[in-house]
């Protein structure tokens, strides 16, 4: 796959989002390391019998995330084939357990005819970006990353994003971290699609904050 971009491991980009290098605990080489945080499984507000993943924050108290769980309207199961992954939206409290059962997010944002899942929020922007993915009996076809422009409770120039983050590949899950004046966008980028996956990296990209396009690192 030809993309002018960096590729990074996993790792590089765990150090991106939560900060790093992480500092020696001093413990002895092979001892347990010592934990430094909790991992909580959220109630059926949230977790169905379905798939749910691509969690994010919305206005601090609303988590975003995608599920292929079925949707019921006034009693009506609606008949989706094929049954499409969308985004969800739930109210969390304080403690970040979810305080109110999980809705269909935006019509604007969520597509009839593709997948639709991973949706990051730019806060200080007002920028959503998440993932189309052809929908077909045989699962998911090639995807790539939207971007959509929060104005009120409305979102306006949804818009396929340019510069060298959509590959002639597949690419999905956007994650956003900001460092101003500029912010990053990460990527996984499958290789280029010959019917089965054929290969997944982490690629990352970088624009300052009036800049029109990303640019390769």
């Amino acid at each position: 796959m030809s993309r002018n971009v960096k590729i990074v491991n996993f790792a590089a980009i765990l150090l991106m989002l939560f900060g790093g290098p992480v500092e020696s605990s001093g413990q002895e080489e092979g001892a347990m390391p010592q934990k430094h945080y909790s991992i909580t499984h959220l109630n059926r507000n949230i977790n169905t019998k379905f798939s749910e993943n691509g969690a994010s924050l919305i206005d601090d108290t609303v988590l975003l995330f995608s599920s292929m769980q079925e949707i019921e309207d006034q009693g009506q199961f609606l008949e989706q084939q094929p049954v499409l992954m969308q985004i969800y939206q739930a109210t969390i409290s304080p403690d970040g357990t979810p305080s109110t059962a999980a809705t269909l997010y935006s019509t604007q944002i969520n597509s009839s005819s593709f997948h639709t899942y991973n949706a990051p929020y730019d806060k200080r922007n007002k920028l959503l970006y998440f993932t189309y993915c052809e929908a077909s009996d045989e699962g998911v076809g090639r995807c790539a990353i939207y971007c959509a422009s929060r104005v009120g409770d409305k979102w306006k120039q949804i818009h396929k994003v340019g510069g060298c983050v959509n590959s002639s590949g597949n690419n999905t899950h956007p994650t956003k971290t900001m460092a101003a004046p500029f912010y990053t966008l990460s990527v996984i980028g499958l290789a280029e699609w010959v019917g089965t996956t054929s290969g997944m990296r982490s690629y990352v990209t970088e624009k300052s904050a009036t800049a029109p396009t990303w640019e390769a690192l």
